[in-house]
């Protein structure tokens, strides 16, 4: 959808890859994520970030995008 699957792997910040992070991703869902936060505003770099973040609701991404802008909503996320 917006480049190849390996384009928007987010980065696991540790060796095992802890939660909230994990490896067995569905990629179809992570891009659909990306589009979505793209669509709302977030820049690229912050819609990987958000879209990569299973503990992160897509949908309180959005809404707090609505409610203030999508750079303060990524502070207040991440």
């Amino acid at each position: 959808m917006f480049g190849s699957a390996n384009a928007h792997r987010p980065a696991c910040p540790c060796e095992q890859c802890s939660p909230p992070y994990r490896h067995a991703i569905d990629y179809g869902i992570l891009d659909w994520r990306i589009g979505e936060l793209l669509r709302a505003g977030f820049d690229l770099e912050d819609a990987e970030a958000l879209a990569g973040r299973i503990d992160i609701a897509l949908h309180d991404a959005l809404k707090l995008a609505k409610a203030c802008d999508p750079l303060t909503a990524t502070r207040i996320l991440l």
